[in-house]
């Protein structure tokens, strides 16, 4: 498998900082080979040291912790997908262009420390633009799911969407991200938020005034969702805010 290889899709929006409503199960990447485009089985994490020796190891320098699995050694599969081909150029006209040098695989390089508590390459990580990383990956998830994403990335002015649009070959793709992207907020502050407001229009809720600021005779309240007509105000928190340490 080639070394040059550009995270992108979901593996690209968590090295740019951006949430997710689910754990990715895959690492998503390009490569300019058409021949090493398909899903390439993970390997296990003790590299040449056996398994079964690893555990043994394991649960004798951490007597106190819970027995590992040998599920829980195997690395992520890595997808590698040819480069994303706009929709007035061919798949064969794009390897040409590549072929040639007249093309190249957007990418930017992003810190070593993109990802929170690992330590990355020194030279940083290879990965596709924000913009087209969250219009390629958001057209193809669920609706709640871009939401979440598109939440996020309304809220940054780092890297707009819009001119990878074109990038977006099929119709059902274009309807997909147009509504999420007409209905995603910027004022949204979690995941946790961005997945309700889904939920409160899927049971056609009045739609809510977010992140309101209500004086108080004790401060300044803001407040995640309110119907000041109905003179309501809610709140959504994950269980990390109160029992987190």
């Amino acid at each position: 498998m080639t070394r040059k290889l550009i995270f992108c899709r979901d593996t690209a929006l968590v090295l740019h900082g951006v949430p997710l409503l689910n754990t990715p199960s895959t690492l998503f990447a390009r490569t300019a080979n058409p021949g090493e485009a398909k899903t390439h089985a993970s390997s296990h994490m003790t590299g040449k040291v056996p398994r079964q020796q690893f555990l043994q190891r394991y649960s004798q320098s951490h007597p106190e912790a819970a027995p590992l699995r040998t599920a829980q050694l195997r690395n992520f599969p890595t997808r590698l997908l040819e480069p994303a081909c706009p929709r007035n150029v061919s798949r064969p006209d794009q390897r040409a262009r590549i072929r040639t040098g007249k093309f190249s695989i957007p990418e930017v390089r992003l810190a070593s420390d993109a990802v929170e508590a690992v330590t990355g390459p020194a030279q940083g990580y290879r990965a596709e633009p924000l913009g087209l990383s969250a219009l390629d990956a958001t057209s193809r998830m669920s609706f709640t799911e871009a939401v979440v994403v598109l939440d996020a990335v309304k809220a940054r002015d780092d890297d707009a969407p819009e001119p990878w649009l074109h990038y977006l070959r099929t119709h059902r793709q274009q309807a997909r991200w147009e509504r999420a992207w007409n209905f995603a907020d910027g004022r949204a502050e979690s995941a946790l938020e961005s997945e309700s407001r889904v939920v409160l229009a899927q049971v056609n809720c009045p739609v809510p005034t977010l992140q309101k600021v209500v004086r108080t005779s004790i401060g300044n309240v803001r407040i995640a969702f309110s119907w000041e007509n109905e003179r309501v105000a809610g709140e959504v928190d994950g269980k990390s805010k109160y029992f987190d340490p």
